[in-house]
């Protein structure tokens, strides 16, 4: 997404180390992109960072074009959620109806969005990928947590699990 770089443009201001560009250009030159490096390995397209301002689950030539990917090439399609208003984004995307998973931040600290997570998998069928269930390692050290954890003999780590799978 960032033309494969790692190092950012010198002397043109401050940029960010990601492009978050949902327009229907950019998915055109990713997804021949992905295909030419990655041929018959791609088996998920996933937007990245989709939000309700990005307006990606309102262009209907990017979902367009999403769906023709799911179509021509068997792609299935995805999306990860960031920001304070996931839980919005991931209602919007369960009405649009195309994606087969949703990555999300959900964690003992940030649950926000776990009904429409359980809504996601079991009325949509999708595949629900939790990112940050340590919440960056906040977690571990969040005293409730700790003294539940050793109330019962376990990590913190695997009460946590453990609760987002309850």
């Amino acid at each position: 997404t960032a033309d494969w770089r790692v190092a950012l443009n010198e002397g043109e201001g401050p940029q960010s180390h990601e492009v978050k560009d949902h327009s229907l250009n950019n998915l055109i030159g990713h997804a021949a992109e992905s295909e030419a490096r990655l041929g018959r390995f791609v088996r998920l397209h996933q937007i990245h960072s989709a939000t309700l301002e990005s307006g990606v689950l309102s262009d209907a030539m990017v979902i367009d074009r999403l769906v023709r990917l799911r179509t021509d090439r068997g792609w299935k399609l995805g999306l990860s959620l960031s920001g304070p208003g996931q839980a919005d984004t991931l209602a919007k995307a369960l009405d649009v109806g195309i994606f087969d998973s949703v990555q999300a931040t959900y964690n003992p600290m940030e649950d926000s969005v776990g009904g429409l997570l359980e809504r996601a998998h079991q009325e949509h069928g999708m595949e629900v990928i939790v990112k940050e269930a340590m919440a960056n390692g906040r977690v571990l050290q969040c005293e409730p947590m700790v003294a539940a954890a050793k109330e019962r003999g376990v990590g913190v780590d695997a009460l946590a699990i453990a609760a987002l799978r309850a």
